[in-house]
Protein backbone atom coordinates (compact mmCIF):
# COMPACT_ATOMS: atom_id res chain seq x y z
CA UNK A 1 0.00 0.00 0.00
CA UNK A 2 1.30 3.45 -0.91
CA UNK A 3 -0.47 6.47 0.55
CA UNK A 4 -4.17 6.03 -0.29
CA UNK A 5 -3.52 3.40 -2.99
CA UNK A 6 -3.65 -0.37 -2.63
CA UNK A 7 -1.41 -1.98 -5.24
CA UNK A 8 -1.45 -5.58 -6.46
CA UNK A 9 1.06 -7.23 -8.78
CA UNK A 10 0.96 -10.88 -9.78
CA UNK A 11 4.76 -10.87 -9.86
CA UNK A 12 4.77 -10.56 -6.07
CA UNK A 13 2.61 -13.66 -5.56
CA UNK A 14 3.68 -17.34 -5.43
CA UNK A 15 3.68 -18.69 -8.97
CA UNK A 16 1.68 -21.85 -8.26
CA UNK A 17 -1.16 -19.99 -6.49
CA UNK A 18 -0.80 -16.62 -8.22
CA UNK A 19 -4.21 -16.39 -9.88
CA UNK A 20 -6.16 -17.94 -7.00
CA UNK A 21 -4.69 -15.51 -4.46
CA UNK A 22 -5.32 -12.52 -6.70
CA UNK A 23 -8.88 -13.62 -7.49
CA UNK A 24 -9.81 -13.97 -3.82
CA UNK A 25 -8.01 -10.90 -2.44
CA UNK A 26 -8.26 -8.22 -5.11
CA UNK A 27 -10.89 -9.35 -7.63
CA UNK A 28 -13.55 -10.42 -5.12
CA UNK A 29 -12.79 -8.28 -2.09
CA UNK A 30 -11.66 -5.03 -3.73
CA UNK A 31 -13.25 -5.05 -7.19
CA UNK A 32 -16.39 -7.10 -6.46
CA UNK A 33 -16.03 -9.62 -9.29
CA UNK A 34 -15.49 -13.32 -9.86
CA UNK A 35 -12.71 -13.73 -12.42
CA UNK A 36 -11.53 -16.54 -14.69
CA UNK A 37 -8.26 -16.47 -16.61
CA UNK A 38 -8.74 -17.27 -20.32
CA UNK A 39 -5.38 -16.41 -21.88
CA UNK A 40 -2.96 -18.98 -23.33
CA UNK A 41 -0.15 -17.11 -21.59
CA UNK A 42 0.57 -17.30 -17.86
CA UNK A 43 -1.62 -15.06 -15.74
CA UNK A 44 -0.34 -11.51 -15.28
CA UNK A 45 -1.86 -8.45 -13.70
CA UNK A 46 -0.85 -5.17 -12.18
CA UNK A 47 -3.77 -3.49 -10.44
CA UNK A 48 -4.49 -0.64 -8.07
CA UNK A 49 -7.38 0.64 -6.00
CA UNK A 50 -7.82 4.19 -4.69
CA UNK A 51 -10.55 5.65 -2.52
CA UNK A 52 -11.32 9.25 -3.49
CA UNK A 53 -13.97 10.20 -0.98
CA UNK A 54 -17.20 8.52 -2.09
CA UNK A 55 -15.64 7.65 -5.46
CA UNK A 56 -13.24 4.77 -6.04
CA UNK A 57 -10.75 4.34 -8.87
CA UNK A 58 -9.42 0.94 -9.91
CA UNK A 59 -6.87 0.27 -12.64
CA UNK A 60 -5.99 -3.10 -14.12
CA UNK A 61 -3.34 -4.17 -16.65
CA UNK A 62 -3.67 -7.86 -17.39
CA UNK A 63 -3.80 -10.84 -19.69
CA UNK A 64 -7.24 -11.91 -20.98
CA UNK A 65 -9.92 -12.72 -18.39
CA UNK A 66 -13.62 -13.37 -18.02
CA UNK A 67 -15.47 -11.54 -15.25
CA UNK A 68 -18.83 -11.89 -13.55
CA UNK A 69 -20.57 -9.73 -10.95
CA UNK A 70 -23.44 -11.75 -9.55
CA UNK A 71 -25.98 -11.31 -6.77
CA UNK A 72 -23.60 -12.86 -4.26
CA UNK A 73 -20.91 -10.29 -5.08
CA UNK A 74 -23.46 -7.47 -4.85
CA UNK A 75 -24.75 -8.68 -1.49
CA UNK A 76 -21.18 -9.07 -0.20
CA UNK A 77 -19.95 -5.54 -0.94
CA UNK A 78 -23.29 -3.74 -0.81
CA UNK A 79 -22.33 -1.41 -3.67
CA UNK A 80 -25.33 -0.30 -5.71
CA UNK A 81 -24.00 2.79 -7.46
CA UNK A 82 -22.91 3.31 -11.03
CA UNK A 83 -19.64 2.15 -12.54
CA UNK A 84 -17.79 3.71 -15.43
CA UNK A 85 -15.41 1.20 -17.05
CA UNK A 86 -12.96 2.92 -19.39
CA UNK A 87 -11.03 0.75 -21.83
CA UNK A 88 -7.63 2.39 -22.34
CA UNK A 89 -6.02 -0.41 -24.33
CA UNK A 90 -7.41 -3.62 -25.79
CA UNK A 91 -11.12 -4.39 -25.70
CA UNK A 92 -13.77 -4.80 -23.04
CA UNK A 93 -17.03 -6.67 -23.61
CA UNK A 94 -19.85 -6.21 -21.09
CA UNK A 95 -23.32 -7.77 -20.89
CA UNK A 96 -25.99 -6.51 -18.48
CA UNK A 97 -29.61 -7.57 -18.68
CA UNK A 98 -30.43 -8.01 -22.35
CA UNK A 99 -27.81 -5.53 -23.54
CA UNK A 100 -24.30 -6.28 -24.73
CA UNK A 101 -21.65 -3.73 -25.66
CA UNK A 102 -18.05 -3.80 -26.81
CA UNK A 103 -15.65 -1.05 -25.79
CA UNK A 104 -12.43 -0.53 -27.70
CA UNK A 105 -9.51 1.77 -26.94
CA UNK A 106 -10.42 5.00 -25.13
CA UNK A 107 -14.14 4.21 -24.94
CA UNK A 108 -16.29 4.19 -21.82
CA UNK A 109 -19.87 3.67 -20.69
CA UNK A 110 -22.00 3.70 -17.57
CA UNK A 111 -23.18 0.43 -16.05
CA UNK A 112 -25.38 -0.28 -13.04
CA UNK A 113 -23.06 -1.69 -10.39
CA UNK A 114 -26.02 -2.78 -8.29
CA UNK A 115 -27.19 -5.24 -10.96
CA UNK A 116 -25.52 -8.43 -12.27
CA UNK A 117 -23.20 -8.11 -15.23
CA UNK A 118 -20.52 -10.16 -16.94
CA UNK A 119 -18.06 -9.97 -19.78
CA UNK A 120 -14.53 -10.34 -21.04
CA UNK A 121 -11.45 -8.18 -21.17
CA UNK A 122 -8.87 -8.98 -23.83
CA UNK A 123 -5.70 -7.49 -25.34
CA UNK A 124 -5.91 -5.89 -28.78
CA UNK A 125 -3.18 -8.17 -30.16
CA UNK A 126 -1.23 -11.29 -29.12
CA UNK A 127 1.49 -10.39 -26.66
CA UNK A 128 -0.27 -7.21 -25.50
CA UNK A 129 -2.13 -6.59 -22.27
CA UNK A 130 -5.56 -5.12 -21.71
CA UNK A 131 -5.62 -1.95 -19.61
CA UNK A 132 -8.67 -0.36 -18.11
CA UNK A 133 -9.62 2.20 -15.51
CA UNK A 134 -12.88 1.82 -13.63
CA UNK A 135 -14.74 4.33 -11.51
CA UNK A 136 -17.33 3.39 -8.91
CA UNK A 137 -19.74 6.33 -8.48
CA UNK A 138 -22.21 6.78 -5.57
CA UNK A 139 -25.74 6.59 -6.93
CA UNK A 140 -27.40 9.44 -5.02
CA UNK A 141 -24.57 11.94 -5.53
CA UNK A 142 -24.26 11.11 -9.21
CA UNK A 143 -28.01 11.33 -9.84
CA UNK A 144 -27.96 14.82 -8.34
CA UNK A 145 -25.49 15.80 -11.05
CA UNK A 146 -26.94 13.64 -13.84
CA UNK A 147 -30.67 12.98 -13.24
CA UNK A 148 -30.88 11.11 -16.57
CA UNK A 149 -28.02 8.74 -15.69
CA UNK A 150 -30.15 5.58 -15.79
CA UNK A 151 -31.15 6.34 -19.38
CA UNK A 152 -27.46 6.36 -20.36
CA UNK A 153 -26.65 2.85 -19.10
CA UNK A 154 -24.81 0.51 -21.49
CA UNK A 155 -24.46 3.20 -24.16
CA UNK A 156 -20.83 3.96 -25.08
CA UNK A 157 -20.00 7.65 -24.91
CA UNK A 158 -19.09 9.27 -28.21
CA UNK A 159 -17.41 12.47 -27.00
CA UNK A 160 -13.76 11.57 -27.57
CA UNK A 161 -12.56 14.98 -26.41
CA UNK A 162 -14.09 14.67 -22.95
CA UNK A 163 -13.06 11.02 -22.73
CA UNK A 164 -9.47 12.09 -23.37
CA UNK A 165 -9.83 14.76 -20.69
CA UNK A 166 -11.08 12.13 -18.24
CA UNK A 167 -8.38 9.59 -19.13
CA UNK A 168 -5.61 12.16 -18.73
CA UNK A 169 -6.98 13.32 -15.38
CA UNK A 170 -7.27 9.74 -14.09
CA UNK A 171 -3.75 8.96 -15.31
CA UNK A 172 -2.50 11.99 -13.43
CA UNK A 173 -4.27 10.78 -10.28
CA UNK A 174 -2.79 7.33 -10.76
CA UNK A 175 0.71 8.83 -10.77
CA UNK A 176 0.20 11.36 -7.98
CA UNK A 177 1.00 10.71 -4.34
CA UNK A 178 -2.18 12.16 -2.86
CA UNK A 179 -1.46 10.90 0.64
CA UNK A 180 -4.19 10.06 3.13
CA UNK A 181 -5.61 13.54 3.58
CA UNK A 182 -9.34 12.83 3.79
CA UNK A 183 -10.41 16.29 2.66
CA UNK A 184 -8.03 16.28 -0.32
CA UNK A 185 -9.18 12.86 -1.51
CA UNK A 186 -12.82 13.86 -1.10
CA UNK A 187 -12.18 17.00 -3.17
CA UNK A 188 -10.53 14.95 -5.93
CA UNK A 189 -13.50 12.58 -5.89
CA UNK A 190 -15.83 15.56 -6.36
CA UNK A 191 -13.71 16.66 -9.32
CA UNK A 192 -14.05 13.20 -10.88
CA UNK A 193 -17.84 13.30 -10.45
CA UNK A 194 -17.90 16.70 -12.17
CA UNK A 195 -15.91 15.42 -15.14
CA UNK A 196 -18.10 12.34 -15.57
CA UNK A 197 -21.17 14.59 -15.38
CA UNK A 198 -19.55 16.70 -18.10
CA UNK A 199 -19.09 13.52 -20.15
CA UNK A 200 -22.78 12.77 -19.70
CA UNK A 201 -23.66 16.16 -21.17
CA UNK A 202 -24.78 17.82 -17.96
CA UNK A 203 -22.69 20.98 -18.40
CA UNK A 204 -21.52 23.16 -21.25
CA UNK A 205 -18.12 23.23 -22.93
CA UNK A 206 -16.96 26.31 -21.01
CA UNK A 207 -18.72 25.55 -17.73
CA UNK A 208 -17.02 27.81 -15.20
CA UNK A 209 -19.09 26.43 -12.34
CA UNK A 210 -17.79 22.87 -12.59
CA UNK A 211 -14.72 22.75 -10.38
CA UNK A 212 -13.74 19.24 -11.43
CA UNK A 213 -13.88 20.05 -15.13
CA UNK A 214 -11.78 23.17 -14.57
CA UNK A 215 -9.21 21.17 -12.59
CA UNK A 216 -8.96 18.62 -15.40
CA UNK A 217 -8.76 21.39 -18.00
CA UNK A 218 -5.91 23.08 -16.13
CA UNK A 219 -4.09 19.76 -15.86
CA UNK A 220 -4.55 19.24 -19.61
CA UNK A 221 -3.23 22.74 -20.38
CA UNK A 222 -0.19 22.19 -18.17
CA UNK A 223 0.49 18.80 -19.73
CA UNK A 224 0.17 20.15 -23.28
CA UNK A 225 2.51 23.09 -22.67
CA UNK A 226 5.08 20.88 -20.93
CA UNK A 227 5.09 18.55 -23.95
CA UNK A 228 5.20 21.27 -26.63
CA UNK A 229 7.11 24.20 -25.10
CA UNK A 230 10.06 23.63 -27.45
CA UNK A 231 7.81 24.39 -30.41
CA UNK A 232 8.85 27.92 -31.58
CA UNK A 233 6.01 30.41 -31.73
CA UNK A 234 3.61 28.30 -29.65
CA UNK A 235 0.68 30.62 -28.94
CA UNK A 236 -2.51 30.83 -26.94
CA UNK A 237 -4.45 30.14 -30.15
CA UNK A 238 -2.39 27.00 -30.83
CA UNK A 239 -2.98 25.65 -27.32
CA UNK A 240 -6.70 26.47 -27.33
CA UNK A 241 -7.16 24.85 -30.74
CA UNK A 242 -5.28 21.71 -29.71
CA UNK A 243 -7.35 21.33 -26.54
CA UNK A 244 -10.61 22.36 -28.27
CA UNK A 245 -11.39 25.17 -25.85
CA UNK A 246 -11.88 28.89 -26.45
CA UNK A 247 -9.05 31.37 -25.94
CA UNK A 248 -11.24 33.16 -23.40
CA UNK A 249 -11.60 29.97 -21.37
CA UNK A 250 -7.85 29.31 -21.60
CA UNK A 251 -7.09 32.80 -20.31
CA UNK A 252 -9.53 32.25 -17.44
CA UNK A 253 -7.84 28.99 -16.47
CA UNK A 254 -4.36 30.50 -16.52
CA UNK A 255 -5.45 33.57 -14.57
CA UNK A 256 -6.30 31.30 -11.65
CA UNK A 257 -2.58 30.50 -11.34
CA UNK A 258 -1.44 34.08 -12.01
CA UNK A 259 0.88 32.93 -14.79
CA UNK A 260 0.45 33.77 -18.48
CA UNK A 261 1.29 31.50 -21.41
CA UNK A 262 4.37 33.61 -22.11
CA UNK A 263 5.55 33.30 -18.51
CA UNK A 264 5.02 29.52 -18.50
CA UNK A 265 6.83 29.07 -21.81
CA UNK A 266 9.75 31.26 -20.73
CA UNK A 267 10.06 29.34 -17.47
CA UNK A 268 10.06 25.92 -19.14
CA UNK A 269 12.37 27.00 -21.95
CA UNK A 270 14.86 28.65 -19.60
CA UNK A 271 14.89 25.57 -17.34
CA UNK A 272 15.53 23.38 -20.39
CA UNK A 273 18.35 25.67 -21.58
CA UNK A 274 19.90 25.72 -18.11
CA UNK A 275 19.93 21.92 -17.96
CA UNK A 276 21.64 21.75 -21.34
CA UNK A 277 24.19 24.43 -20.44
CA UNK A 278 25.01 22.57 -17.24
CA UNK A 279 25.47 19.18 -18.89
CA UNK A 280 28.79 18.21 -20.52
CA UNK A 281 26.75 16.13 -22.98
CA UNK A 282 25.79 19.31 -24.84
CA UNK A 283 29.16 21.04 -24.58
CA UNK A 284 29.60 20.93 -28.36
CA UNK A 285 26.39 22.89 -28.94
CA UNK A 286 26.56 26.66 -29.26
CA UNK A 287 24.45 28.99 -27.14
CA UNK A 288 22.34 29.71 -30.22
CA UNK A 289 21.74 25.98 -30.82
CA UNK A 290 20.66 25.52 -27.20
CA UNK A 291 18.35 28.53 -27.35
CA UNK A 292 16.68 27.21 -30.51
CA UNK A 293 16.43 23.67 -29.12
CA UNK A 294 14.73 25.04 -26.00
CA UNK A 295 12.03 26.79 -28.04
CA UNK A 296 13.37 30.33 -28.39
CA UNK A 297 13.36 31.71 -31.92
CA UNK A 298 14.95 35.04 -30.95
CA UNK A 299 18.46 34.65 -29.51
CA UNK A 300 18.64 38.22 -28.23
CA UNK A 301 15.37 37.72 -26.36
CA UNK A 302 16.75 34.46 -24.94
CA UNK A 303 19.86 36.26 -23.63
CA UNK A 304 17.74 38.95 -21.95
CA UNK A 305 15.36 36.46 -20.33
CA UNK A 306 18.19 34.19 -19.22
CA UNK A 307 20.07 37.02 -17.53
CA UNK A 308 16.88 38.22 -15.83
CA UNK A 309 16.16 34.72 -14.51
CA UNK A 310 19.66 33.55 -13.52
CA UNK A 311 21.53 36.81 -13.01
CA UNK A 312 24.26 36.06 -15.54
CA UNK A 313 24.74 35.42 -19.25
CA UNK A 314 24.33 31.92 -20.70
CA UNK A 315 28.10 31.84 -21.42
CA UNK A 316 29.02 32.71 -17.83
CA UNK A 317 26.43 30.25 -16.50
CA UNK A 318 27.86 27.45 -18.64
CA UNK A 319 31.47 28.22 -17.64
CA UNK A 320 30.63 28.35 -13.95
CA UNK A 321 28.42 25.26 -13.76
CA UNK A 322 30.59 23.02 -15.96
CA UNK A 323 33.65 23.95 -13.92
CA UNK A 324 31.91 22.45 -10.88
CA UNK A 325 31.24 18.66 -10.94
CA UNK A 326 27.52 18.03 -10.88
CA UNK A 327 25.79 15.20 -9.08
CA UNK A 328 23.28 14.21 -11.73
CA UNK A 329 22.11 15.91 -14.89
CA UNK A 330 18.84 14.87 -16.48
CA UNK A 331 18.55 14.97 -20.22
CA UNK A 332 16.21 17.84 -21.17
CA UNK A 333 12.62 16.90 -21.79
Amino acid sequence: MTNNAILYSSAELPENTRFDVWRETFAKEMAGFDMRHCDVRPFYTKASFRALGAVSLATNLSTAMLFDRNQQNIAHDGLDGFALPLCVNGKLEISQGKTRMLLHQDRAALVDFGQPLNGELAPAAPGDHQFQMSLCLPRSEFLCRVPKAESLLMRPFENREVLTLLVNYLRMLDLQELGRDIDLNRLVGEHVLDIVAFLCGSCSQDDHGSIGVRAARKAAVTDYIEKHFRQPGLSVADIATALKISKRYLYALLNENNESVTQILNRLRLECAARMLTSPIYRQLSITDIALHSGFNDVSYFYRQFRRRFGETPNDFRSRTQATPSKSIDKPR
